[in-house]
């Protein structure tokens, strides 16, 4: 594949934009990260030209990734949050593992853990108000 192609499927993903620091000093900022275990990692392509910079995207997007289990995560604030791997064609999505929500660790810190906290908990008196 070409730059301009790689440039294609990577905007096809989550929307590319080729910025310049300064002549020379071209970037490329996606809204897209790669996950590693529970963090997710910026990536974002560096290079002389936009075509380098291009390049250098893919690469640590796609290229530095493929040996290894991670995949990428598109929009991961978002409703359409899209988990990735590049499989030579195209985006092929990956399954991600279930996340906790807000809900599940608050009902999690709830309940008892353990039998021992159970006892605790069933041992306490009720409470009384102190009448004035």
């Amino acid at each position: 594949m070409d730059w301009q192609q790689k440039a294609a499927a990577l905007d096809a993903l989550a929307e590319i934009e080729i910025k310049i620091r300064k002549p020379g000093d071209w970037y490329v900022s996606q809204r897209v990260e790669i996950k590693n275990d529970c963090f997710l990692e910026g990536a974002y392509g560096n290079g002389d030209t936009p075509m380098a910079a291009i390049e250098d995207h893919w690469n640590r997007l796609v290229t530095d990734i493929e040996c290894r289990p991670l995949y990428l995560v598109a929009r991961a604030g978002h409703p359409n949050r899209r988990a990735v791997r590049w499989n030579g064609f195209m985006w092929q999505d990956v399954p991600e593992p279930e996340r906790a929500t807000a809900g599940d660790k608050r009902a999690s810190r709830d309940t008892p853990s353990s039998p021992e906290e159970t006892e605790v908990s069933q041992a306490k008196p009720p409470h009384t108000p102190v009448e004035d």
